[in-house]
């Protein structure tokens, strides 16, 4: 890019140059640190008021690998106050997200032209669909994209943004009245060429923190003494320390690993700690305080000391001062031995309370950090330890989109942390102990909710169990019933065919039938009426006489007869044989046919088994643990 078309402005044009009534396209913050992050949340801040309907994103290039990386923090961190309603912006985020899943696993390195182009195509159409659902329809809105640390890009995603991004956007109406803001600690020739084929005018420098472009000798390591040169800055000055290591430390002592004890306090003399430190400022030994605690230094971890304020300070200011620290490979600062022993004896020697609460959440936090090395991930040990044991179903109940996949993916990264617990899953007594005491160290708690939902989705699984196990237990005494009975009618026709098949071989084996008929008897009744007619005529014969002859009379008329007959089989020959096989065949039909059912009940009297030994004798125990009742 030509000098020409850079342009040292001032803070306050390009504050007012960003605006949706502005005329500035790009703009680059000289500097690095808290201070430069400080502007740009400022400007951000008063670009949304200027116009609540604008949209501002801010990008961290340190937390940008791949061009996915990119759209992401894109979703997750665009802004607006009455753009569009809150919950579109968390529904753009969410989509976003799953419209770009397919491409999570490419590597910039790796990634074809094609998906690359395919990413950027992706995320602008998302945005233009989040846009004109809202107040501003299909007008272009005032969009401000900043990107912090621009110079940590790798040339590949340099290369992403300006050959595939860029024409993206330029196609796109709804990106035409983006603005451009990014800081960097020095505008290179290597900037200046994407600027240049990014398609920028002009760039608008603003200088937030003079730097100094000439090599610092101060950084170098002497070889023939055991002095080291340090060379710091703050925010508001800049200094030049001379610290006289002992003559053991070398440049290898630098690398330090996370075994590093938390009880090295009393190893250096306050006089030797005094003296090491006092050529920093009062400020500065503030922020070695604060460092020389956890063994990973980060804002993040800083954050468990101190404000979030004072934290980002100190970090800065460590970061600046490279000769202070190695890098941890997650891109942490480490700082040097010497300097952390020397630190923690002068705090606890003027600070011994506050020493001593430090020295033992640093402990815990550096326990926490090695099992669960990614800061970003924290929050789900966190949760996790709060469930005696869990599986998918649990997880996909209690976590949704995102969340879950990140759940998902520590489980399978940590497996040395989760031990099986019947047929579920569970954080090992070591994770869920270090985590519930770095929990009450840090102060920090559960999503909201969590806790409630969790006792509410085990009353529901145990009502279902028990109705389900009830339902299967009546299907069980149902089928089993069923069962006998139809075994019953098959012992019925088994009985039946047997003595068809021997009544047709032995016909005298079957018994007479009797047979019962009525006649009547002509001289019964003769006598029964001569008996009357005597009774009637003579005196000497009397009224029990006339009642036997009126019994021998009904007696005439109504005698029984009583037959012996045997059953006889009709026809012979051909026929008789015919219709027994007839017979037969349909018993047999008859009889494999409830066979059949029998064994068709039979298996599914084994699966409503095999279910209720699946349910278990007792429903689903709590999944709370019990110090989470």
């Amino acid at each position: 890019m030509k000098d020409e078309e850079i342009k040292n402005t001032k803070l306050s044009d390009v504050r007012s140059g960003l605006t949706h009534k502005g005329k500035v396209r790009a703009a680059v913050l000289l500097g690095g640190g808290g201070k430069v992050d400080e502007v740009i949340a400022d400007l951000g801040n008063s670009i949304l008021q200027a116009n609540p309907s604008g949209f501002c994103i801010c990008l961290d290039s340190a937390k940008t690998k791949t061009p996915y990386d990119w759209c992401s923090q894109f979703a997750r961190n665009l802004r607006t106050v009455d753009g569009v309603p809150m919950a579109d912006l968390a529904k753009f985020a969410l989509t976003t997200g799953k419209s770009l899943s397919p491409f999570k696993g490419i590597r910039n390195e790796d990634s074809e032209p094609s998906s690359d182009n395919k990413i950027a195509v992706e995320l602008v159409k998302n945005f233009e669909a989040l846009t004109q659902a809202g107040p501003n329809g299909n007008n272009t809105p005032h969009i401000v994209l900043a990107i912090k640390d621009f110079s940590d890009y790798t040339a590949k995603m340099l290369s992403w943004l300006s050959d595939a991004l860029n024409p993206a956007i330029r196609e796109s109406k709804f990106f035409q009245g983006c603005r451009f803001l990014f800081s960097m600690k020095r505008l290179t020739e290597r900037e200046s060429s994407f600027f240049n084929s990014f398609g920028f005018e002009k760039i608008h420098l603003v200088e937030i923190e003079p730097v100094d472009n000439q090599k610092d000798v101060g950084n170098e390591w002497k070889s023939d003494s055991s002095e080291l040169v340090i060379s710091t800055s703050d925010a508001q000055e800049e200094t030049s320390h001379n610290i006289t290591f002992p003559k053991s430390l070398k440049k290898k002592d630098l690398s330090l690993s996370l075994n590093i004890e938390n009880n090295l306090i009393g190893s250096m003399d306050i006089k030797e700690a005094s003296k090491l430190l006092s050529s920093f400022s009062e400020i500065e030994k503030e922020y070695l305080y604060i460092s020389s605690y956890p063994t990973r230094i980060s804002r993040y971890s800083l954050e468990h000391f101190e404000s979030d304020r004072q934290a980002a300070l100190s970090f800065n200011w460590l970061k600046r001062s490279k000769t202070l620290h190695t890098a941890h490979p997650s891109g942490d600062l480490i700082l040097a031995d010497e300097l952390k022993l020397a630190a923690r004896t002068l705090h606890a020697h003027e600070h011994p309370e506050l020493s001593e609460k430090w020295r033992t959440l640093a402990s815990v936090l550096d326990r926490f950090q090695e099992i669960f090395p990614i800061d970003s991930t924290h929050w789900i040990p966190i949760n996790l330890q709060l469930l005696d044991s869990f599986d998918s179903r649990i997880l996909g109940k209690l976590f949704t989109g995102d969340r879950l996949d990140s759940v998902l993916n520590l489980i399978e990264q940590t497996p040395e942390q989760i031990i099986e617990k019947g047929s579920k899953l569970s954080l090992s007594e070591e994770a869920k102990i270090v985590t519930r005491r770095y929990m009450e160290l840090s102060g920090l708690s559960l999503l909201d909710g969590i806790e409630e939902h969790v006792r509410e989705l085990w009353l529901k699984d145990r009502d279902n169990y028990n109705l389900k196990k009830a339902q299967m237990e009546e299907e069980r005494t149902s089928v089993i019933s069923e069962i006998e009975g139809t075994l019953s009618q098959v012992a019925n026709l088994k009985d039946l065919k047997d003595n068809l098949n021997e009544d047709s071989r032995n016909p005298n084996r079957k018994k007479a039938e009797k047979i019962y008929t009525f006649t009547s008897s002509k001289v019964l009744i003769f006598i029964g009426i001569a008996t009357i007619g005597a009774s009637l005529l003579s005196d000497n014969i009397g009224s029990y006489h006339a009642a036997c002859g009126l019994a021998l009379t009904l007696f005439g008329f109504f005698w029984p007869n009583v037959e012996f007959k045997r059953a006889t089989i009709t026809g012979v020959g051909q026929r008789s044989s015919l219709a027994i096989e007839t017979q037969e065949r349909s018993l047999n039909h008859r009889i494999g046919s409830l066979s059949n059912r029998v064994q068709v009940m039979k298996g599914n009297l084994d699966a409503v088994q095999s279910q209720l030994a699946k349910l278990g004798d007792t429903p689903p125990d709590p999944y709370l643990e019990a110090q989470g009742e």
